[in-house]
């Protein structure tokens, strides 16, 4: 019995032997998965908003010029903030370059002239000020810790320009 054995364990070790491929097994180099960094998106969306209400504000100093000593401060806080805005820094492991393009559901300020009077056009500024606060705190559930930060600042900014255009 010992023989057979031996002989059957042998024919067994060289039938496994034989069907395996005779070069070194090299480990799969890992693929690089990239995918969007959802705070592109979000930056990008964030500096649009800013820009509309920019323009909205060029809009009503050029139809009101009794307000800018009034409207030149917070224009000047939005300039800054789509500076800060439009600085893009992915997360690791993402891409900046494969985002979502831009809508126009994305900006919630139309480009469109100032109302006819002052009051009107503060009040119209204000509700632009808050509809933009209102859509970068819905973001911050979405954003990385760092964009939240900014988007928080920045909304709490809007929410103060929205009280002193109505005060």
């Amino acid at each position: 019995m010992q023989p057979r054995r031996a002989l059957l364990l042998g024919g067994a070790a060289l039938a496994l032997t034989s069907c395996s491929d005779p070069t070194p097994a090299v480990p799969a180099a890992p693929r690089a998965t990239t995918r969007p960094d959802p705070d592109v998106a979000l930056r990008r969306q964030a500096a649009d908003n800013t820009t509309a209400l920019i323009t909205a504000y060029d809009a009503a100093i050029a139809a009101h010029p009794g307000l800018t000593a009034r409207l030149t401060p917070l224009r000047a806080q939005l300039l800054l903030h789509r500076a800060a805005f439009s600085t893009t820094r992915p997360r690791p492991g993402t891409t900046a370059g494969a985002t979502p393009g831009r809508s126009a559901a994305a900006i919630a300020t139309p480009a469109a002239p100032a109302p006819a009077t002052p009051a009107a056009t503060l009040a119209a500024l204000a509700a632009a000020e808050r509809r933009i606060a209102d859509t970068r705190t819905a973001a911050l559930a979405t954003a990385s810790p760092e964009l939240a930060r900014l988007l928080a600042s920045t909304a709490a900014a809007g929410a103060v320009h929205a009280h002193r255009l109505t005060a």
